[in-house]
């Protein structure tokens, strides 16, 4: 989300969390249970792309650990 402040990235991700836990998967496949784990980072100058990634993996990683369905933005 180049451009985007940290708290509208964090409210667009939220809507996207969102949409999908409204989405009745129930109805599509008996049984089938979806949520969505986000992990975001910003981009830190001098930092690499891959320290970015590997800080938003972190991120999605503490998302799973706090019970998943939720959104994590990388300190």
């Amino acid at each position: 989300l180049i451009g985007t402040s940290a708290a509208d990235a964090v409210a667009s991700l939220e809507r996207v969390r969102s949409l999908a836990a409204d989405i009745d998967w129930e109805q599509m496949q008996p049984g089938l249970a979806v949520t969505v784990s986000i992990g975001a980072s910003e981009f830190r100058n001098g930092e690499s792309i891959e320290q970015m990634l590997d800080r938003a993996d972190e991120a999605l990683y503490a998302a799973k650990t706090a019970g998943r369905n939720c959104v994590v933005i990388a300190p």
